[in-house]
């Protein structure tokens, strides 16, 4: 089930950021914590901006009141993950709001053109994720196939391997490969984020769990 999966990744040693608003811990104050217990867990926090933990149908969520490009940390001493090294996964949990231009959902890297991996939705097409990385000199936006639904929960992962290799899966399904002539992020200064981009435009008030 869900927790079994959540359980595992959370503890994973490399697994560097985690959390699951089901849990209280995952919010404390004004930042949302890491929960992420594995040795490659980082301190850093993400502010919650103007989302708050709150119920839907029986379970606990991360619902924002405005739309924001500010649940995000900048990691200052460069890049710590090196995906052109490790490759990369990023993952959530969301639901789409029904907004229109409502863009930004998770994302990792700087403002170079060919030092970041964005994922967005209805960027490039209504109900549709696209996956924004680098060619080298300008983004390259690639519409995963599966059509998706306002107000509808999706579990959302992709990766981008250390070759470039780009694949994501929706809701548990195999990983599948949408992307091989890319080039693997090498971002310096680097923002991790949900809603919106470190372009400081695409601001979103997407659901999370």
């Amino acid at each position: 089930n869900n927790v079994n999966i959540g359980s595992a990744i959370k503890a994973s040693n490399n697994t560097w950021f985690y959390t699951d608003f089901s849990e209280a811990a995952s919010v404390s104050g004004s930042t949302i914590v890491n929960l992420a217990t594995g040795t490659s867990a980082i301190s850093d926090t993400l502010p919650v901006s103007t989302g708050s933990r709150t119920s839907e149908a029986g379970s606990t969520v991360l619902a924002f009141s405005a739309l924001t490009g500010s649940v995000r940390t900048n990691f200052t001493a460069g890049d710590p993950f090196s995906p052109s090294t490790h490759g990369l996964t990023m993952g959530c949990l969301f639901k789409k709001s029904a907004a229109t231009g409502d863009l930004g959902l998770i994302y990792y890297g700087d403002t170079a053109a060919d030092n970041h991996l964005f994922v967005r939705a209805d960027f490039s097409g209504v109900n549709v994720i696209s996956i924004g990385e680098d060619t080298g000199s300008s983004d390259t936006w690639t519409n995963i196939s599966e059509t998706i639904s306002d107000n509808t929960w999706y579990f959302f992962v992709v990766t981008v391997s250390t070759s470039g290799t780009l694949k994501a899966s929706i809701n548990g399904a195999a990983l599948t490969t949408y992307r091989t002539d890319g080039t693997a992020p090498t971002p310096t200064d680097a923002l991790f984020g949900l809603q919106g981009d470190s372009y400081n435009d695409n601001d979103s008030d997407h659901t999370f769990a």
